[in-house]
């Protein structure tokens, strides 16, 4: 730049540079404008604001759900012979599982010789925000068939889990074996 003499202590800004400017005194003083609208004129009133908002943060809403899943063997006449239930009820906020309670029932046919011969109900949170629920089972019956050996049902296992917003899945495996085995057939469902 040459020596102007008419030039000094002046400064030089390009058109562009002076519309980002302006654009940027303007949204300042709309962000002012709506905070002011919401009571907040000084720093200590912002404090306040961004204080209140961690308070409702920590308040997040917790819903309840409930869960069941059961599976159940009938004989050829479809007499339920024996059954599982395994069943969750719990609370979640959306990001985790927070509480949950874990329950199964188990029946059997006792008139016709079933049993249970052993059971186990586990249950943890897994993965840091959702629960589960296991319910394994062994049902037995030597009667069933006579002069045959004795037939087994086997729940291994019934399985629930529960997430973080709300949802649901579970599944099953089971089978029999033994005696009459090939008599029984089983359904499920999850509720």
């Amino acid at each position: 730049m040459e020596h102007n003499p008419f030039l000094k202590g002046k400064m030089l800004f390009s058109k562009s540079i002076k519309q980002e400017y302006e654009d940027a005194v303007a949204a300042r003083d709309r962000y002012k404008f709506y905070m002011e609208n919401e009571g907040v004129s000084r720093r200590t009133d912002f404090e306040k604001q961004v204080d209140q908002l961690g308070k409702m943060e920590a308040r997040v809403p917790e819903f309840k759900g409930q869960i069941e899943s059961f599976e159940k063997w009938v004989d050829p006449i479809n007499l339920q012979v024996n059954k599982v239930e395994t069943e969750m009820t719990f609370n979640y906020n959306g990001s985790s599982v927070t509480s949950y309670t874990a329950r199964d029932r188990r029946e059997w046919l006792t008139a016709t010789g079933w049993s249970e011969s052993s059971h186990n109900l586990s249950h943890a949170f897994v993965g840091g925000r959702n629960a589960q629920a296991k319910t394994k089972s062994t049902m037995r019956n030597s009667a069933f068939c006579v002069g045959q050996p004795t037939t087994y049902v086997y729940y291994n296992t019934n399985n629930i889990t529960v997430y973080y917003n709300g949802s649901a899945s579970g599944n099953v495996s089971t089978y029999a074996s033994g005696g009459c085995s090939s008599w029984l057939s089983y359904s499920t469902a999850l509720i």
